[in-house]
This record gives C-alpha cells, sequence and structure tokens, in this order.
C-alpha cells in the first residue's frame, strides 16, 4: 500500500471519516439497494403468477442483477461529480490552498493525491453493494462474464467521472461553479450522447449508431440487458466504453496535474 504514503491521501481519507456524510451515504444505498431487490423479486413473482407461468430462479436474480447495476451506476453518476469536484476548490475556499501548493511534494503528487481519495471513497459504497449482488447471483442466471464486464464498467466509470471532477476543480475557482460544469459535462456524457445519436440516426440512418453511444456509461449496461456481445472474443462490444473512460481519465489527470503545476496561489 505505498500509494498510501502519500500525505494528501491519508488526509482526504482521515477527513472523510470525521464526516457523518461517509457513514450516511452507505446507509443510503444499502437502503435504496433493499428496497429495489424486494420491488423487483415482487414484481417477477406476480407477474409470473399473473400469467400462470413459472418465473425460475436464474430469471428473478437476472432481473435483480440487472437492476441493481442500472441503479449503482445512477447513483456513481449522481454523486462522483459532488465528490471530486470541489478537491481543489475547497482547498481555495478554505485557504489551505497555497500551503499544499508550497509543501515538499510535487504538483503531481498532489492531483494523483487527489484523484485517488475520491475513488477511494466510491469504492467504499460499491463494495458495500456486494452483499445485494451476491443475493442476485445465488438465485443464479448471472453468469462470469456479465459480472465482469458490469463491474468493470462500474469501476471506469467512477475512473473517469473523479477524473473529470478534478480537472474541473482546476479550470474553475469556486466549487458551486465547478459542480455546475462538472454535471453539465456528465448530462452531456449522459443525455447528450443519446441526442447526438438520434440526430445521427436522423442524417444518416445507415450509420452505425452505436459508436456514437460508447462515451455513455449507460451503454453497456444496455448492451448487457440486451444480450448483445460482439462475435469476435478479442473485442466484446462492452468493452468500448471502459477503454474509453480510461483514455479519457489519463487526458483529464494530465490537464489537471498541468493545471495545478501552473498554479500561483
Amino acid at each position: 500500500m505505498g500509494f498510501l504514503r502519500n500525505p494528501v491521501i491519508r488526509r482526504e481519507i482521515e477527513h472523510r471519516m470525521r464526516d457523518n456524510r461517509t457513514y450516511f451515504i452507505p446507509t443510503v444505498l444499502l437502503a435504496l439497494l433493499g428496497l429495489l431487490t424486494a420491488a423487483v423479486y415482487a414484481t417477477m413473482t406476480l407477474v409470473g403468477r399473473g400469467h400462470d407461468a413459472t418465473i425460475q430462479g436464474w430469471q428473478i436474480g437476472l432481473a435483480i442483477f440487472h437492476a441493481q447495476a442500472f441503479l449503482l451506476m445512477a447513483l456513481m453518476v449522481l454523486l462522483v461529480p459532488s465528490i471530486s469536484a470541489g478537491a481543489i476548490t475547497s482547498e481555495r475556499d478554505r485557504g489551505t490552498l497555497v500551503p499544499l501548493l508550497v509543501t515538499p511534494m510535487s504538483r503531481v503528487r498532489i492531483a494523483v493525491g487527489k484523484w485517488i481519495s475520491s475513488v477511494l471513497y466510491i469504492l467504499l459504497l460499491l463494495i458495500t453493494a456486494i452483499p445485494f449482488g451476491a443475493l442476485a447471483s445465488g438465485f443464479g442466471g448471472v453468469t462470469g462474464h456479465l459480472l465482469l464486464s458490469t463491474w468493470a464498467c462500474l469501476i471506469t466509470t467512477v475512473l473517469f467521472l473523479s477524473s473529470m471532477g478534478l480537472m474541473v476543480s482546476t479550470l474553475v475557482r469556486r466549487t458551486v461553479p465547478a459542480m455546475l460544469l462538472a454535471y453539465g459535462l456528465v448530462a452531456f456524457a449522459v443525455i447528450g450522447t443519446a441526442i447526438v445519436d438520434g440526430v445521427l440516426n436522423l442524417l444518416n440512418p445507415a450509420m452505425e449508431r452505436i459508436v456514437v453511444l460508447y462515451a455513455n456509461p449507460f451503454t453497456p449496461l444496455v448492451l448487457n440487458l440486451e444480450e448483445r456481445f460482439s462475435t469476435d472474443p478479442a473485442m466484446p462490444v462492452w468493452w468500448w466504453t471502459p477503454v474509453i473512460h480510461l483514455a479519457l481519465s489519463a487526458v483529464f489527470i494530465t490537464v489537471a496535474g498541468y493545471r495545478i503545476s501552473r498554479m500561483r496561489e
């Protein structure tokens, strides 16, 4: 755990563990997952009775798993920008930015420390959801491929959104405008890509429209729901979104590191 030797990471972790929201948000997350799981289970069993058909256990497990995946992705989209967009602006608001910049740490190390600390907190939230995922897997129907692809997309989306929030935090001087800009970029990634996809479809229906949607974090979940996997084992369809998110994360971290290195106050 050598990266924890970064003073910024240790400071951020200690600060978050003293914040009541650190415990409140996971509690709300678990409550939502519990309600969603119960609702999907009740719906599946009622639908089966209404159609005089027997709903298999693997069908219930698959439905619960997909519902949980969409809920977790939605929560990541809503939570991550608010956590990461204030990484640098909050230091300026508290008047601690200058002392942080004059420490012997390199500016790149400061940027990476801020990024990793926000990622670790979000990963903590995802870890708390594992028991509910295990419950869905217990019903059957959740294959290893589906499990791997879903969690890979969730984790890379966290990296993508955290790095984007950090970059925005270095571009804007105040926390509230930084959060607004971060949520605007997230809205474009989720809603804007769908609008662009629709426009391109109107202009050229023969175009492979899914290409535009690869930056959308929900695209792999929809592909998994529809079981639209590529026949090429070297590059399944869902891989493109994590690859794009990782590439954009590297760009955002680079920009954030550059911006911090140019700061003089």
